[in-house]
């Protein structure tokens, strides 16, 4: 009995108790398939990380330090856009493969608590384009109306921004223009009130368009 009271101790002190927090933790969505067959996407909140204070022994963060601990969030159950709010329970918590259910870890709580996003209707949609021309056209030429191959972009994304799309804008620059003129170009979204869209959460297609002044 003391021998092992011994070991106990001995071991104990070799491995002790440690309580620290394990911070960047990265939160996976799952699911996202059923959200996308509902029409619907995770519009913002789909990239974030979360801080756990865990209290475990030594050996068992010198593993927690080498692998990767995620959290994941089931959205398979969502059925109609608006904010979400899910709680983070050591049930959500995935700790590295090299950690068992013989090792004991104790999440003491989550900062924050609770992973929020929103969710929104997916929308596509056709936009017609426009044409801008800045520059010159040589002596005794004249430059024809614009046309674009193809005729219009898709759209696709958040539905109240795609909404927002009401065309897209080519601008041609040269100067003592005198032959045809073909080029492939980039373009930029136009709201209905003549302002630039952002183009960071929406996707487009094609990148550039034919333009023919």
């Amino acid at each position: 009995l003391l021998a092992f009271a011994l070991w106990l101790y001995v071991g104990r002190e070799a491995n002790p108790e440690v309580t620290s927090s394990l911070s960047r933790v990265q939160v996976v969505f799952s699911g996202l398939e059923s959200l996308e067959q509902r029409g619907l996407m995770i519009s913002e909140g789909a990239e974030q990380t979360v801080t756990l204070r865990i209290r475990a022994t030594r050996d068992v963060w010198n593993r927690l330090n080498q692998g990767d601990t995620t959290v994941t969030i089931d959205v398979s159950g969502i059925a109609e856009p608006g904010t979400q709010s899910v709680s983070i329970t050591t049930r959500n918590i995935n700790f590295p493969r090299s950690i068992t259910v013989m090792d004991s870890i104790d999440v003491q709580y989550t900062s924050p608590g609770a992973v929020e996003f929103t969710v929104s209707r997916w929308a596509t949609r056709q936009v017609p384009i426009q044409g801008s021309f800045s520059g010159s056209v040589a002596e005794g030429y004249q430059r024809e109306d614009f046309s674009f191959a193809p005729e219009t972009i898709t759209v696709s994304g958040r539905e109240e921004l795609v909404n927002q799309v009401d065309h897209a804008l080519v601008t041609v620059t040269q100067e003592d223009m005198s032959a045809t003129y073909s080029e492939n170009c980039p373009y930029t979204l136009i709201g209905a009130d003549g302002a630039v869209i952002p183009t960071d959460q929406l996707e487009t297609d094609p990148a550039t368009v034919e333009a023919m002044p």
